[in-house]
């Protein structure tokens, strides 16, 4: 994909989106020509999903390590092992929707 190739209709009403892409689209207001986006996009995205993750600021440095931790826990629950946690204070930025919600 590209930056803000995904578009509004491909998410389910409800949805959770973590926009992992990462691209350059021209902007010529930045010093450089050009800024930073994610392959959701945003405004379309922002009425069907209940909760966004954008890119870039919010996937950044923690979303490695968060996937890796939650492919870990699937096979320790699947062994019957205690699950990973977090350390304290590690918080993923996630900013509700302004669009509607499911129940």
């Amino acid at each position: 994909l590209g930056p803000r190739a995904c578009p509004g209709s491909w998410v389910k009403q409800g949805a959770t989106v973590i926009d992992l892409g990462m691209g350059t689209v021209a902007d010529g207001s930045r010093r450089r020509g050009h800024r930073r986006a994610g392959d959701v996009c945003m405004a379309e995205v922002d009425g069907p999903a209940s909760f966004i993750v954008p890119s870039p600021n919010g996937v950044d440095r923690l979303v490695l390590p968060m996937l890796v931790k939650n492919a870990a826990n699937c096979a320790r629950h699947r062994l019957g092992l205690e699950l990973l946690q977090m350390p304290p204070g590690t918080v993923m930025p996630v900013r509700q929707s302004a669009g509607p919600r499911t129940a």
